[in-house]
């Protein structure tokens, strides 16, 4: 089994914070597991990136609501699908 259908939500735009944070709280209402996923973290991120203090949000969160934060590769181990 590989993760090639594994859901994955982006953190960019200008309402990318929110959209991860929805699809954080379904995932936590169904004790689902997700994939939070950013490119160019930066103070003044381009349409794909989010800031660093949007992605430190969203991490506490997660670890708020009980998630275990993983790496996509340590995630496949876990699944075995690496």
């Amino acid at each position: 089994v590989g993760l090639d259908p594994a859901p994955a939500v982006g953190t960019g735009g200008p309402d990318g914070e929110a959209v991860a944070r929805g699809w954080l709280n379904r995932a936590a209402a169904r004790k689902a597991w997700m994939i939070i996923y950013t490119h160019d973290v930066r103070p003044e991120p381009s349409l794909w990136g989010c800031t660093p203090d949007a992605l430190k949000r969203l991490l506490d969160e997660a670890l708020a609501a009980g998630f275990e934060i993983l790496t996509v590769r340590e995630a496949a181990k876990a699944v075995g699908a690496s």
